[in-house]
This record gives structure tokens, sequence and C-alpha cells, in this order.
């Protein structure tokens, strides 16, 4: 490749598909032009489909941790590919953990068309404590009784709301210590 952006694209990848585990560190790309971050979006997009789409007997789990950074209007792909592979991976034996400290980033009317989905449609959700428009939201969106309301919005560490269909349970979540040695 040639020109200002040749950077972008010259040399060998890093990326080991073979490998178990296999972290993409997209964090630089949002201060990036428009046309460089949707072209770069593409790229990565592609092949973590092309990743879980490979081998229908593959269990394999995409995991999207700091998801708020993709619920953006200007760049809107990295939001709709989320929500397609959202209805989409069950059928390739996978699963999508999407994992975000704001549920108002998917609600917001500028990315709700894709970001709802990734509220509504998984079958299980570990929700745990919020602020309140981010409990109105999710409130609005899922009916919350008023105890539920009341863990979320005053709930102390490690207590959530557990969601697995259409059960709904309050939920302890305590580390055992050789789980604490793991975070350091």
């Amino acid at each position: 490749a040639i020109g200002a952006d040749s950077f972008l694209w010259n040399g060998h990848t890093t990326v080991s598909a073979d490998s178990d585990f296999v972290v993409l560190d997209i964090f630089n790309l949002l201060d990036a032009d428009e046309s460089i971050k949707r072209a770069q979006y593409y790229n990565v997009l592609s092949w973590a489909w092309n990743e879980v789409s490979r081998n229908r007997k593959e269990k394999i789990l995409l995991g999207v941790d700091e998801a708020y950074l993709l619920a953006d209007p200007e760049a809107p792909q990295a939001l709709a590919f989320l929500r397609n592979t959202n209805k989409r991976i069950r059928k390739y034996e996978g699963g999508l953990l999407t994992i975000t400290q704001n549920v108002v980033d998917f609600t917001d009317p500028s990315v709700k068309r894709y970001g709802q989905a990734l509220v509504d449609n998984p079958c299980y959700k570990v929700l745990m404590g919020m602020g309140e428009n981010d409990l109105a939201s999710l409130t609005e969106l899922m009916f919350l009784s008023e105890a539920e309301q009341e863990l979320l919005g005053q709930g102390s560490r490690g207590e959530a709301l557990l969601v697995a269909g259409s059960k709904r349970v309050r939920a302890n979540i305590e580390l055992a210590a050789h789980e604490k040695d793991l975070f350091g």
C-alpha cells in the first residue's frame, strides 16, 4: 500500500487465529479519522465474524468489553455488527458477551436501532448497580419491579440481578480466594 494511510496496511499481522484466546485492542482506533475508523472496523469485525463462523461445531465466545465505545452514531457499523452477531451467533455454537457500564449508551435514540437488541435479546443477563438514567432506561425496557429497581439502584458491590430467560433472581457474586489471586 502507498499513501498517507499505508502504515495501516503494510506489514504482517500479529493476530494468531490459532490461539485459544485472542484480544483485539481497538482503543487507539477511536481517535482515528472517520474513513480510517470505518475501514479498520470493517477489517477487525470481518476477521472476528470469520473466526466465529468458520467451524459450526467449535464453541466460541466473542467478548466485547467496554462495549459503549462501539456505540458511536458516526460509525454505526460496529454496533450493527454486534447486533447482527447477537442474533446469529447461537447458530454457530457461539456466544456473545457484551460488557458495559451504561445501558443508555445503547438505548440513546441515535444508536437505539442497533443497540437495544444488545440489551433485549440475550438469554442471560447479569445486571449490577447503575445510575439513575441507566436505571430509568432499563426499567422502561425490561419492566423492572420496585424491588429490582431498588437492588440495581442501591445494591452493594457484588449484588446483581440475574436474568435467565423469563426468570429473575437476586444474586450475590463472591470470589473464592483462588479467583482473587487471578486478579492480582
